[in-house]
């Protein structure tokens, strides 16, 4: 297997230059004493992430502490963002909904869209320190060029377990992200997020992984943040073989052909190019086994990514596991809504779709109530 090498930051007590105090003005986190470890980080290939150092964080005894602190790098020649560090806990979280970022244009920034995306647009402005862990909104420091598949699939499950985590123990959790840029590259490969839970050791909170820049189907060009689809795979009608319409070249779309042709051929119809435009993969003119064989041998002589639709849930390997006993709380409710909100690896749902900055999904109450979720101390009142 095919491995980056990612410089991975290590923190001496001395490398903080400002005292672990909050800093609501971002200082400049790191001096030359900086220790730097040369760390193997496998080539992507369709996970969101991989665990680093036995999913252990680099943090000393140095550092733990709970003091509140957020340390943000100066950005370099180039405009990039440097590591991200703070102590996470209820002093530096959001009070209020997320304002707006578009004002900030990180370094390799481009507004493209793609249909095999989910939400179209490719890039998304990624906190380093998620919002609902921060409160930064519009922060040049915090802010880089990022995939969706990043932002949702890599980061986001990450940055909701500490959230969850705090709200629920009120303890504080030691976070920093590294973002991996190779040589003068304006979008970065990854990111490297650490996070250590302060008052139990780690019991709580404990990860230390590398979060893939990539998203599949797209292949993007790091230097400057281009991109396109893999293996020039558009027709003037969408994506030439996604035979299901769903936006996507994948294996199913071989499925999807010979099972329409096996119908067919039961019901005496045909499949047409007309109600199938791009399921004629091998540009003969019609739709037959030939266009299914061709798109699987395509897939598997290219490794294209499988994507769906639907999204991933990705729980993280790591110790998310809160060991303080919930108090057990029994209330009369007189009425309740139909539709309440969470987060995919949250333990709370909530009536506010804007609580703490997060993102969330809608889910039914019923459904809430049979998932062992409890309510927000914040929202649900």
């Amino acid at each position: 297997m095919k491995v980056k090498k990612l410089l991975t930051v290590l923190l001496a007590a001395s490398c903080l230059t400002s005292a672990f105090t909050m800093s609501v003005t971002p200082v400049n986190a790191f001096s030359p004493k900086t220790i730097i470890s040369v760390v193997d980080v496998p080539e992507f290939s369709d996970e969101p992430y991989v665990e680093i150092n036995g999913n252990k964080p680099y943090f000393t005894d140095s550092d733990i502490t709970t003091d509140t602190f957020e340390i943000y790098s100066e950005l370099d020649s180039l405009g990039r963002c440097g590591i991200a560090y703070a102590n996470v806990c209820t002093d530096i979280m959001p009070t209020e909904p997320r304002g707006e970022i578009g004002s900030v244009k990180p370094s390799g920034w481009h507004s493209v869209k793609y249909d095999c995306v989910d939400g179209k647009y490719l890039y998304n402005r990624c906190h380093l320190i998620g919002y609902q862990l921060a409160g930064e909104n519009a922060n040049e420091k915090n802010l880089i060029t990022g995939t969706r598949y990043l932002n949702i699939d890599g980061m986001l499950p990450f940055e909701n377990a500490v959230d969850d985590y705090v709200d629920e123990t009120d303890n504080h959790v030691l976070y920093r992200v590294t973002p991996d840029f190779e040589d003068n590259n304006l979008v970065a490969d990854g990111v490297q997020i650490e996070a250590y839970s302060v008052e139990d050791n780690g019991e709580g909170i404990c990860y230390n992984v590398y979060c893939y820049n990539a998203q599949p189907g797209i292949e993007i060009d790091y230097k400057t943040g281009s991109s396109s689809l893999a293996s020039s795979t558009v027709s003037a009608t969408g994506v030439k073989g996604d035979a299901n319409g769903d936006g996507y070249l994948r294996a199913s779309d071989a499925a999807f052909i010979a099972k329409k042709l096996a119908e067919a051929a039961i019901s005496g119809n045909s499949v047409t190019i007309a109600k199938y435009p791009n399921a004629d993969y091998n540009n003969d003119g019609k739709i037959t086994a030939a266009d299914s064989a061709a798109i699987a041998k395509y897939l598997a002589s290219k490794n294209v990514p499988v994507v769906t639709t639907t999204k991933k849930t990705t729980t993280p390997t790591t110790k998310t596991t809160v060991k303080t006993t919930k108090k057990t709380t029994t209330t009369t409710v007189k009425s309740v809504p139909s539709v309440v909100y969470i987060t995919k690896t949250g333990k709370r749902y909530h009536y506010n779709s804007k609580c703490n900055g997060g993102t969330y999904y809608e889910c039914s109450y019923a459904d809430a109530i049979k998932k062992g979720l409890t309510p927000c101390n914040k929202c649900v009142k």
